[in-house]
């Protein structure tokens, strides 16, 4: 199933105030004499033309150390709803029941839409003179969304699984290069719902040089992912809390959809070449024109982004037992079909080839001389929905490749550096990726 994360930001701010709402029940603790903050959360947002809401909205505010409760249940138009809160620490709960919505430029009324609350019972703190976001995150379908502004600086954001396509992208790549194809038997879903690998060793390695990453641990990698429990990451929350089913559950709608599509047989795939493979030359002059570090973001990509994709070009064939009457008709065609368990891999396709552009971050090969130090940076947090990329192969960690994070605090992109990062999968495999870590923290 396609998802998205939906952050419902819920932002603390101290004032000195004496206003409350009319619209919850309250049991006030002792406080110091105008010792207040405000707590607004914000309901609505609208991203591309699509209207969001939150509705049946109920949620309830518990001091950790006192008598406190507050119950709110905010109409469901109501932008941001403000509650004053004396200092201390509160943990705050959405009740079953809530309902998120959407309306389209051509729809005439709200309706609800597949959501999950990924996480509940968040703790905060009202503290004089500062200001704190607390976010409710939830898996869903749709478009990348920023709240409207409140009062202050708080917003609801989507990030739907589209900012899994390099991932994707890269992984079906690394089994074409592992296997000479990819098709509907190329993976499986294990009992617990994960995507797991259907073979056991690469029957050939185009492009395979001493050094490089191997491509099982380079597919292990990436099949990582899904899985939410591995080394710490520079994150407030947990960017892979919905990998499995951006990963699995998106791979898993896709063979649903081939099984009913008539195609049995998929094409073999033999390298024909690489165009912008890259060189320590050409990426030293691209990095001139990338954004001097720190930026604030500008809502498009910068335009030397294109110029680093890694286009590689694949001819493509029946087996001579398969016959060519395929339902999906061409090999283009077919390989095209074949491989969109993995969204955003194929870029191109004519009768007889297809054309990839994965990006070089993702890159398994072990260059000499390393193109991407020292002045270039790869700017993973501009690829995609905000924060971008945060992922990249495991030997890109070896050097210590510059990278670009965004710091959504500061709402910027910085300086970062590519470091190891591994999971331990349920059956064993330690599954390790590159991970960009903002350059201040490195220690």
């Amino acid at each position: 199933m396609s998802r998205q994360l939906f952050c419902a930001g819920v932002l603390g701010v101290l004032s000195l105030s004496t206003l409350v709402s009319g619209c919850s029940n309250a049991v006030e603790p002792s406080a110091e004499a105008g010792a207040t903050g405000t707590v607004e959360l914000p309901l609505t947002a609208q991203s591309a033309g699509v209207q969001y809401r939150l509705a049946k909205a109920r949620f309830t505010i518990q001091g950790k150390s006192s008598g406190f409760s507050r119950v709110i249940t905010p109409a469901a138009d109501l932008p941001v709803d403000q509650e004053v809160l004396p200092v201390g620490a509160y943990v705050i709960d959405l009740s079953d029941g809530w309902v998120l919505e959407a309306k389209g430029p051509a729809d005439k009324a709200f309706n609800a839409i597949d959501a999950t609350l990924v996480q509940n019972d968040l703790p905060f703190s009202i503290v004089k003179g500062q200001t704190i976001d607390v976010v409710f995150e939830f898996v869903s379908r749709g478009n990348p969304v920023k709240l409207n502004d409140g009062r202050v600086n708080v917003r609801i954001s989507v990030s739907d699984c589209s900012a899994f396509d390099s991932y994707a992208a890269a992984l079906a790549g690394h089994v074409v290069d592992c296997l000479g194809r990819i098709d509907q038997n190329s993976f499986l879903l294990n009992d617990s719902g994960y995507l797991v690998r259907n073979f056991a060793e690469c029957t050939q390695a185009q492009g395979q040089t001493t050094g490089d990453e191997p491509l099982l641990d380079a597919i292990d990698g990436l099949l990582g992912l899904q899985y939410s429990t591995r080394d710490a990451l520079p994150n407030g929350t947990n960017p892979l809390a919905y990998g499995q089913d951006c990963i699995a559950g998106r791979w898993a709608e896709w063979r649903e959809q081939f099984d009913g599509s008539g195609t049995t047989e998929c094409p073999d795939w033999k390298l024909s070449g690489i165009i912008n493979e890259p060189n320590a030359d050409a990426y030293q002059k691209l990095a001139g024109a990338l954004p001097q570090l720190p930026a604030a973001d500008t809502g498009r990509p910068p335009g030397v982004l294109s110029s680093l994709k890694i286009n590689a070009a694949y001819a493509l064939s029946f087996p001579d037992t398969a016959g060519t009457d395929q339902r999906c008709g061409t090999p283009g065609a077919c390989a095209a079909l074949c491989a969109g368990g993995f969204p955003s891999f194929v870029i191109a396709s004519d009768q007889g080839s297809v054309t990839t552009d994965p990006v070089p971050w993702e890159s398994n090969r072990n260059y000499s001389p390393d193109p991407f130090v020292p002045s270039y940076y790869h700017p993973m947090s501009y690829y995609g929905p905000l924060p971008g990329d945060l992922f990249g192969a495991a030997i890109r960690a070896e050097q210590k490749e510059p990278c670009s994070f965004y710091d959504d605090s500061a709402a910027q992109h910085v300086p970062g550096t590519l470091q190891p990062n591994c999971t331990v999968t349920p059956d064993g495999t330690k599954a390790c990726v590159s991970v960009c870590v903002p350059t201040p923290i490195i220690q």
